[in-house]
């Protein structure tokens, strides 16, 4: 099981200023599917997102759900120390079950409300009334995105947040672990975009791409620690060319 795509090396010049290393990484969203896929690999490598999150201290912001991928980099987080904040409408509470009912992970320690959390709670869980609240409310609580495979939300989440940095409401990365090469053909689209002149070279890297080096199988690669250093890396660089706008509102244009 070798990665097929090679990772994009930032290396590029920028008029955004680069963040500041200082700025703490706090929060991280995680964006998957609510199913298992067809490959044990996929639960494999959130287990290990799970677990690199909490072993560096850095919460990791989710969808709330307890199913599939979702579910899995949440109980992985929990069972290693690590703190999760799951942001959830409330029509999904409001479901007699889950979407997924054969993919649902046993969570082992219920969530609590933000109104409610206290020193220790480790599991936070925030309603929100519709899915653009979602997003913005994972948006503005975490530092940058790393997305696992997954489907048409994962899929319109990535490009929202991709979108939001190169219109300047925000300046944050977007990781995409290409597990078994899943995410090669998005890699190919964001090409032929650039080839096509609908995407400026420099701001290739606002969705980046990360693959096991030649000669490692991605069951040997260790997903976790490769999309931590993928963060940092872009966040202490320069990243692209965002638009001159103004935005306002709260967590327009913040970096943290």
């Amino acid at each position: 099981m070798t990665g097929a795509s090679t990772p994009i090396n930032i290396n590029i010049n920028s008029n955004i200023p680069p963040t500041s290393t200082s700025t703490q990484l706090k929060a991280l969203a995680v964006f998957c599917g609510s199913s298992f896929g067809n490959d044990p690999l996929f639960k494999h490598v959130a287990n290990q997102v799970g677990k690199a999150l909490a072993n560096h201290n850095i919460t990791l912001v989710y969808g709330g759900g307890t199913s599939g991928l979702m579910g899995t980099v949440a109980q992985a987080a929990l069972d290693n120390g690590g703190t999760v904040h799951g942001v959830i409408p409330t029509a999904f509470l409001n479901s007699p079950r889950p979407l997924h009912p054969s993919s649902n992970v046993q969570r082992t320690i219920q969530p609590v409300h933000p109104d409610n959390a206290v020193d220790g709670d480790r599991n936070i869980q925030s309603p929100v009334e519709s899915m653009h609240e979602r997003k913005k409310k994972m948006a503005d609580i975490s530092n940058g995105f790393i997305a696992l495979p997954g489907g048409y939300g994962t899929l319109e989440e990535i490009a929202e947040m991709t979108t939001w940095t190169q219109l300047g409401i925000h300046k944050k990365p977007v990781i995409l672990l290409n597990v078994l090469s899943f995410y090669t053909p998005l890699e190919a689209f964001v090409s032929q975009a650039i080839s096509s002149q609908f995407i400026l070279p420099q701001n290739q890297s606002f969705m980046t791409f990360i693959s096991p080096p030649a000669g490692v199988r991605d069951d040997e690669f260790d997903w976790g620690a490769a999309a931590l250093d993928a963060v940092r890396d872009w966040r202490d660089r320069d990243a692209g060319v965002a638009f001159s706008l103004e935005w306002s509102g709260a967590g327009a244009g913040k970096l943290e």
